[in-house]
This record gives structure tokens, C-alpha cells and sequence, in this order.
């Protein structure tokens, strides 16, 4: 399991203390975390949903179902915690899944996340993001001041027409990418009805932070091609950690 997985599971057992309590991630995948979460904190029950599951699984204290964070099959007031990481930023109705979360959530559940990069960040196109020749070829903030055209010709000459299609395809069209900014996660958050116990913004202004190379690359030249869309603050938040918590009264 690596190491971010182990470092949010350890965070959310002291936030939520997850033993006896019903427990909803989205986006789960292959279930790695839930199943981790499942034998080693004892929670009730732990279900995990995700669009992509090609068929449902379960242990003695665990669920994998394929589900739509925005029309979940469970009542009202029903999980103690939600808890999801890399997801968000795959979501492009977040007002529906936060409203979504609240139905479900008990009074003074939680809901914690983590999640990125968003669109305005780096390497928000999320192409090949774990392939360090790629993070070296796609330019810096590139997917925001080129639009694809521009970039088919930048990457063209790099790496061949099928490659350079292949990329701007994924970066411009995928439809598994909200291409959301900084600002816009602040109003979901802000208008999702839960009260905001923390964020904490992740900062990188760097392609190759994954691979031990923090180096800045904002200079005044992202600067000037970006100025009149974007803050500087909004291109340096790679991602974010968020908690909220549903009132007693809602």
C-alpha cells in the first residue's frame, strides 16, 4: 500500500475512530484502503463505491459496490464517517455529491477527503502523471495557457503524432476530469450546508514533486500567460485535505 494511503488511514482513525462505526468511501477502486480499514480498525461496516466496479465483493465487515456518489442506495442519517481520497477531482457534480453526503451522514458525521491535483494545479492535466519523461515534456501549467491545438503542435515534434494525439485527447476531452480550480472547490465546500473543521491546501509548484524535485517553475512568464485568469495562490494548490462535519440539526 503506499505511503499517502497508510498516512490518510492513520489520520482519519484519529479524527473518526473508526471501530464500530458504519463507514462510506468514494471512490474506493480495487477496495485496498476499505479492506485495510476493515481488518486492522473494526468498523461495523465499511462500503466502498465506485462507477468503474465490475462486480460487487464483501468480507465480514466490508462492501464493494458499484455506485454514483450522487444517487447512493442507502437512507438517511445512516454512516458515521465518508471518507474518500483522489476522487473529488473525478466528480463533475460536486454540489450533488456534497448534498449527497449530507443526506447520508449522520448528525456530527464526517466527511474527510483528500484529493488532487486539480485542474489549476501543475500537472492538473493528470496525464501519466507517475511517468517522469512525461512530466518533464507536457510545459508547466501548460494545459491552461495552451489550448489543444496549441499543445498537438508543441508535442508533436517530441513525441510523434499518435503519442501528441493520444495526450491532448486525455488532457482536453476525458470526461473522468471535473476541471475544476481552487475557487470553485471553496464554494462547494462553503455551500454544501457541513461545517468546515479544517483544509489544508497541498503546495507544489513544481512537475516533478512526486520524483523528490520541489524546484519552483512559476516564473514571470506563467506569470504573465496566466495573470488575468488565475492567482498565484491558485496555481501552487496541488491538491487539498479537508474536513467537514454535519450539524446536529441538519
Amino acid at each position: 500500500m503506499r505511503d499517502g494511503l497508510i498516512n490518510f488511514i492513520k489520520t482519519a482513525e484519529t479524527l473518526i475512530s473508526f471501530q464500530g462505526k458504519n463507514v462510506l468511501e468514494v471512490g474506493c477502486g480495487n477496495g485496498e484502503m476499505l479492506k485495510e480499514i476493515a481488518v486492522q480498525y473494526k468498523p461495523k461496516m465499511i462500503i466502498g463505491i465506485d462507477p468503474m466496479v465490475p462486480q460487487p465483493q464483501q468480507g465480514d465487515n466490508w462492501k464493494i459496490e458499484q455506485g454514483n456518489i450522487i444517487a447512493l442506495n442507502h437512507p438517511d442519517n445512516f454512516f458515521d464517517a465518508v471518507i474518500s481520497v483522489a476522487t473529488l477531482e473525478h466528480i463533475s457534480d460536486i454540489n450533488g455529491a456534497f448534498c449527497e453526503i449530507k443526506r447520508i451522514l449522520k448528525p456530527y458525521g464526517k466527511l474527510f477527503l483528500s484529493f488532487g491535483p486539480i485542474w489549476s494545479s501543475i500537472v492538473g492535466h493528470h496525464f501519466l502523471l507517475g511517468d517522469e519523461e512525461w512530466a518533464k515534456i507536457i510545459p508547466a501549467w501548460g494545459h491552461l495557457w495552451m489550448d489543444k491545438n496549441e499543445m498537438l503542435n508543441y508535442l508533436q515534434p517530441l513525441v510523434g503524432e499518435e503519442k501528441a494525439e493520444n495526450a491532448c485527447s486525455s488532457i482536453y476531452d476525458c470526461k473522468r476530469l471535473n476541471r475544476l480550480v481552487r475557487k470553485d472547490y471553496y464554494h462547494a465546500f462553503i455551500n454544501s450546508g457541513l461545517w468546515i473543521r479544517f483544509i489544508q491546501e497541498n503546495i507544489s509548484l513544481s512537475r516533478l514533486n512526486r520524483f523528490g524535485i520541489r524546484e519552483s517553475e512559476y516564473t514571470t512568464e506563467i506569470y504573465s500567460k496566466l495573470q488575468n485568469k488565475f492567482q498565484p495562490q491558485d496555481l501552487s494548490v496541488m491538491g487539498m485535505t479537508v474536513l467537514l462535519e454535519k450539524y446536529a440539526n441538519l
